[in-house]
């Protein structure tokens, strides 16, 4: 493996005052809202879960605010000033990140989030899309701290992806950089939530999995009356089943594809596979670096790109959040 220091630029690392400062992260998902506190050593000092509210914009709102300010209680009056609170979300922002373009399961589209939290706390707020939260809590704390430039993904119900360039977190012209969930893959492929047709989510993902399983007929040994989760399809895949195994070949070869695009196009030092489906386990790994192998040009003078599972679990959105928040104050 090819490390940071030796093809790269020094790493960017977060400014000194950061390591004397408190800061929340919340992630804001599809069933629970997750936060946490960390300290100036970057550790988790505090954790709390509520369930979300998705009843309407105001109870969500007033749900996350709610628990900013219960893990603010935890941190020392002196330096609550000073500490940062960041929200991590599913959807699209603008470039700013103060603006939901469209979040699929939540009902914050069209809302000017970082406005409406800033409202209600009083203080600043650092908004960032759930994936990109994920892929900086990884750079910095997890599987890609070895380099400047790296690709995350979070395979899960869809697939989100956070890229990292120069140790930068990059955005791109809209705000919406890193969304190769929505990259098309097959144009005749079916409908994806973002209204295209063939997205990589739809094939390369915790329900792409699922639908894989339905085509192929592969029924749950838990429920013979379902068909086979994501993570059971993995699971009979190791196992040994051969059914088992030719699909989760299908469902891992678009995302091999498009692995080869993007670090075809952003020679990316590292890639980094994170979320429930995706790093459900080691076999999925092999599967995919295999099928990324075989297809990866000029290896002969272009070394393989190692990918890794992440290592930062469920908490990398809150984490991730946390962190950025500090860039920001």
């Amino acid at each position: 493996m090819i490390k940071n220091h030796e093809i790269h630029a020094q790493r960017i690392d977060l400014p000194q005052e950061a390591d004397e400062r408190f800061s929340i992260g919340i992630d804001v998902g599809g069933t629970k809202i997750a936060g946490l506190l960390l300290d100036g050593n970057k550790e988790i000092v505090t954790r709390a879960t509520v369930l979300v509210a998705k009843d309407s914009t105001d109870a969500l709102l007033t749900a996350i605010s709610g628990m900013a300010l219960n893990l603010l209680e935890s941190v020392p009056l002196e330096m609550r000033a000073q500490c940062g609170i960041g929200v991590a979300v599913a959807g699209w922002l603008n470039r700013e990140s103060t603006y939901v373009r469209f979040s699929p399961h939540l009902p914050l589209t069209g809302v000017h989030i970082r406005a409406e939290l800033e409202a209600q706390l009083g203080r600043p707020v650092v908004v960032a899309n759930d994936a990109d939260a994920a892929g900086w809590a990884e750079f910095q704390l997890g599987a890609a701290r070895e380099y400047d430039d790296a690709v995350c993904l979070t395979l899960g119900t869809g697939l989100g992806s956070a890229i990292i360039a120069g140790g930068t977190l990059v955005r791109g012209h809209l705000g919406m950089a890193g969304e190769l969930g929505h990259i098309c893959i097959d144009p005749a492929g079916p409908q994806c939530p973002c209204g295209g047709n063939g997205c990589l989510e739809i094939f390369s993902s915790g329900t792409g999995a699922e639908r894989a399983a339905q085509r192929a007929g592969l029924l749950s040994d838990v429920d013979p009356q379902r068909t086979m989760t994501g993570r059971e399809l993995v699971a009979a895949a190791a196992a040994g089943r051969g059914d088992a195994q030719a699909v989760l070949d299908e469902v891992a070869a678009p995302l091999a594809q498009a692995l080869t695009m993007v670090v075809g196009a952003l020679d990316s030092g590292v890639l980094v596979i994170g979320g429930g489906f995706g790093s459900a386990s080691e076999y999925f790994l092999e599967t995919l670096r295999r099928q990324y192998a075989q297809l990866a040009p000029h290896p002969e003078s272009r070394p393989l790109v190692g990918i890794e599972v992440a290592q930062r679990g469920a908490e990398a959105g809150a984490l991730g959040a946390a962190l950025l928040s500090l860039l920001e104050i």
